[in-house]
């Protein structure tokens, strides 16, 4: 299939024509913010992804985040089935049931989770799938923010849940008269004390395995790009890999093949508008690829319900550049004249003094006679600023340590300068994404606890009637759900008909408020 490109050069995929009113209604689902986020298991067909990621402090010191997976020998792999039984049932119960999880939750019936993941009541299969993921091992030493804004830590090694069937003891002596998972920690602190995050359970359950990987990892940053009005959200390719997991390619034929089919059900699906590539490197200087995202009107929609605010007209913003097509100013060179007017706040020479220190251990060095050592030095300060400039120098000094450059005079530094105030823009720029991810995460708490307080209220609020009424349709929507229902203990019974009531109750404020919003602005977004 030809896809066109883009007037740079990049690649683009086209917007499909979904309309909002082509889209079915929300089916809100809320899941934690931290695990979410790292893999668990092997979504590709074949083969096999060690699952191991090492992330350092920033000056290669301590290590911020370690995890490890460890597959169980004997029941192997938790592969894209196993993905889905998490997602689709577990993730599913554990929002309907709310927070705080109890370690005891059931399921229900082998055959109805058999015929939901389509296999056809195939039980022995399905108890393969629960062990691969009740026996998968996890190494983890991972920081996060509570409900509260405090900073919690995990560092352990764990599995996730313990699985009991039907006929086997339960903790506290009973037998199991269908499936049930108990939460270990610290793996049920974390669903318990974490933010969550809203996503469409209907649209996520109708999506094939690693289009549904994308659109949990892809969503935060494209709620984070409608929040702060940028036309795209920006995904890098080796992080995709890395999270999903996925087999990371380094030519572009195979990764253009690679994410067309991640991309295609989103793009028709109207969840992204348009994609386009920008070819880069990483860290250690191999081929990857920056995959920006507009969202589309599924995203939109998503992002006004969730988050119960309009969205404002976004930017128009050009594509980023494709590499090989100069930018307005060229890197590495003098900004143009009326940019070149900063304030020197430090002598120039006290900067060329400080790279020969650090580059060179020279200290209170002094330029020869006809040295434009100088003069290098306060161009780059009146163009940039201090706080940059001694990046740049740390950057050139670093990345010339890889190629064994030895630096003899300030004015080497300027063949790096165009690749650093890249790194340190992009840095920055994540940095402030990041700050307003969190703020938009705390945000999202607070009308999470907001809204299950004013769901108490509003159920407290009703008659006796509309009570009645509401528990009898929740109650029989149960029965059709779970036919063994009347087999359930009681206290688990009811606990379950409350949460679904509160859960009814909260959607309707959410579409009522959505559709509150859509009225006050009839030309839409």
């Amino acid at each position: 299939m030809n896809r066109p490109k883009g007037p740079n050069g990049g690649s683009i995929l086209q917007e499909q024509r979904t309309s909002e009113a082509d889209l079915a209604p929300l089916d809100i689902i809320r899941t934690e913010t931290v695990f979410s986020r790292l893999p668990i298991h092997q979504l590709s067909k074949k083969g096999k992804i060690e699952i191991r990621i090492i992330r350092r402090e920033r000056n290669g010191g301590q290590i911020s985040l370690y995890w490890r997976v460890s597959p169980n020998a004997e029941f192997g792999e938790p592969r894209q089935l196993a993905y889905k039984l998490d997602k689709l049932i577990i993730d599913r119960r554990i929002d309907e049931i709310g927070r705080p999880v109890p370690r005891i939750i059931r399921l229900g019936s082998l055959f109805s989770i058999a015929e939901k993941l389509g296999l056809r009541r195939d039980t022995n299969q399905l108890k393969k799938i629960f062990r691969q993921n009740a026996l998968l091992g996890i190494t983890a030493r991972v920081k996060y923010r509570n409900t509260e804004g405090r900073e919690e830590s995990v560092d352990a090694t764990f599995t996730r849940y313990t699985v009991y069937f039907r006929g086997q003891e339960l903790p506290d002596g009973t037998r199991a008269e269908t499936v049930f998972i108990g939460f270990n920690d610290p793996y049920l602190q974390v669903v318990n004390n974490s933010l969550t995050r809203p996503q469409d359970y209907e649209y996520l359950s109708h999506l094939p395995p690693i289009a549904q990987r994308f659109y949990e990892l892809v969503s935060f940053k494209i709620f984070a790009a409608l929040s702060n009005n940028y036309p795209t959200a920006k995904l890098f390719y080796s992080e995709f890999c890395t999270t999903a997991p996925q087999t990371r390619y380094y030519d572009y034929d195979h990764f253009k093949k690679q994410v067309y089919k991640i991309h295609r059900p989103h793009l028709k699906s109207g969840y992204l508008k348009g994609v386009h590539f920008i070819p880069t490197r990483d860290a250690d200087g191999k081929a990857d690829w920056e995959m920006h995202y507009t969202p589309g009107p599924r995203a939109e929609r998503e992002y006004r319900v969730f988050s119960g605010k309009k969205l404002l007209p976004r930017a128009t913003a050009p594509l980023p550049h494709a590499q090989g097509e100069p930018p307005s100013v060229t890197p590495g060179q003098p900004e143009p004249a009326s940019q070149l007017n900063l304030q020197l706040t430090v002598s120039p020479l006290d900067v060329v003094r400080r790279f020969h220190e650090v580059a060179r251990g020279v200290t209170d060095y002094k330029p020869g006679p006809g040295s434009r050592e100088v003069g290098h030095a306060e161009k780059l300060l009146k163009t940039y600023g201090l706080s940059k400039v001694n990046f740049i120098i740390d950057y050139a000094i670093q990345r010339a340590k890889v190629t064994k450059f030895h630096m003899q005079t300030f004015g080497a530094v300027q063949q790096y300068v165009a690749e650093a105030v890249q790194t340190y823009d992009r840095i920055k720029k994540d940095e402030e994404q990041s700050r307003s991810l969190q703020l938009e995460r705390e945000e999202a708490n607070r009308r999470e606890v907001e809204g299950i307080r004013n769901a108490e209220e509003a159920l407290t609020a009703l008659t006796p009637q509309q009570r009645e009424t509401l528990y009898e349709e929740v109650k029989s929507d149960l029965k059709i759900e779970y036919p063994q229902v009347k087999a359930w203990k009681p206290e688990i019974f009811e606990s379950t008909i409350k949460a679904r009531m509160l859960a009814r109750i909260r959607q309707k404020a959410l579409e009522t408020n959505a559709a509150g919003n859509e009225s006050d602005d009839p030309k839409g977004v």
